[in-house]
């Protein structure tokens, strides 16, 4: 009933685009997550339910800006996974044909 409710709403569209970035937002939600728990601990936050809540929503949403802003930019290796761990046949690199000038085959 829950899915169902959601996928009438906006809510399912941001569910799944936050599945399609999963990869990404394990890879690099330690750190996040880390310092928004030690800052708040610091802070003199008591309520861990609450750091909690805090902290894995800051995990989610900072990869999330992240690989967004280096997507287009050469740091974009931090996001592509290697084709020796990828399942299925690797991606083709394009070929280019070169036409010899001076007589060649």
């Amino acid at each position: 009933m829950l899915v169902a409710m959601l996928a009438a709403r906006w809510w399912a569209k941001l569910l799944a685009y936050v599945g399609q970035l999963s990869l990404y937002i394990f890879l690099s939600c330690f750190l996040p997550m880390a310092a928004t728990r030690m800052v708040m601990v610091r802070l003199g936050f008591e309520n861990g339910d609450f750091i909690t809540l805090v902290s894995m929503s800051v995990a989610v949403i900072l990869p999330i800006i992240a690989y967004r802003l280096l997507e287009k930019t050469p740091l974009n290796f931090f996001y592509i996974r290697p084709d020796a761990f990828r399942l299925g046949a690797p991606r083709k690199k394009p070929r280019h044909n070169i036409v010899m000038a001076a007589g060649g085959d």
